[in-house]
């Protein structure tokens, strides 16, 4: 048994490794794709801005879903699930991991932002300025500190993910399968970048350029963001101490 799970870690490792390329190679191509059409004077931080662009924000969450969904397969063979009496450990492993994962994929395309940043400008923050890429977007400008961007978006872009893929993992406690927890993630980031309908989940919760106008709503929406984690978190323990594995990936060897 040791030795397959040490296979299946090697196994992991290494798609995490993929993962992680393909994730940063996207996140740079995206950042640039915006910058280098910047009509304006751009600053460092705009890299970090653009990474939370509702489009480029779907994309990666998208490519993240699926690294989680790869780990947590093994979380339902049969050696695994035994081990537990109470099937809420294993939801609440789950958490712990998406969370931390998460914090480091956030910190990850936080830095690749800056480094796409330093492609295009020396300056770390110019959002005070009117001939600045931030205030042509937004037709204001910002009096925001540059250590209030890099931890408020560190932490926002940090809790949605979290939200967001532990509700995609959560779709396999109701109805063993993953289907449906992409396809309300795909469905509504469609509505929410693509459509005029009222912002379900991702354009609600993550801080728009013009968001950093006035910090505060920044900290509204982290805050948002913790009481629907926590709110996650307590219905998958309820859920998940009434799941039956008899008859599905349980049984897999």
């Amino acid at each position: 048994m040791d030795k397959h799970y040490n296979s299946i870690s090697k196994y992991n490792i290494k798609i995490t490794w993929i993962v992680v390329a393909i994730l940063g190679a996207v996140a740079f191509v995206l950042n640039i794709r915006f910058l280098s059409r910047a009509t304006a004077v751009s600053c460092i931080l705009d890299g970090v801005r653009i990474n939370m662009y509702m489009a480029n924000s779907i994309i990666l969450f998208i490519i993240i879903s699926f690294w989680h969904m790869h780990i947590a397969k093994d979380d339902f063979a049969s050696l695994i699930v035994v081990r537990y009496h109470n099937r809420a450990e294993i939801w609440l492993k789950q958490c712990k991991r998406i969370a931390a994962s998460c914090a480091m994929f956030s910190l990850y395309i936080e830095m690749i932002g800056v480094i796409s940043g330093i492609q295009y400008s020396d300056d770390l923050l110019n959002w005070d300025k009117t001939n600045s890429y931030f205030s042509i977007v937004t037709q204001m400008t910002s009096e925001v500190k540059s250590w209030q961007v890099l931890i408020g978006s560190f932490v926002n872009v940090w809790l949605a993910m979290t939200v967001v893929i532990m509700i995609v993992i959560g779709s396999y406690w109701l109805f063993n399968t993953y289907i449906w927890g992409m396809c309300l993630l795909v469905a509504t980031s469609f509505t929410d970048s693509w459509t005029s309908l009222p912002p379900f989940f991702l354009k609600r919760f993550i801080v728009s350029s013009k968001d950093w106008c006035s910090p505060e709503i920044v900290v509204i929406k982290i805050i948002c963001l913790i009481v629907i984690a926590i709110l996650i978190v307590m219905i998958g323990c309820f859920i998940s101490r009434r799941k039956e594995f008899i008859g599905n990936n349980a049984e897999r060897k």
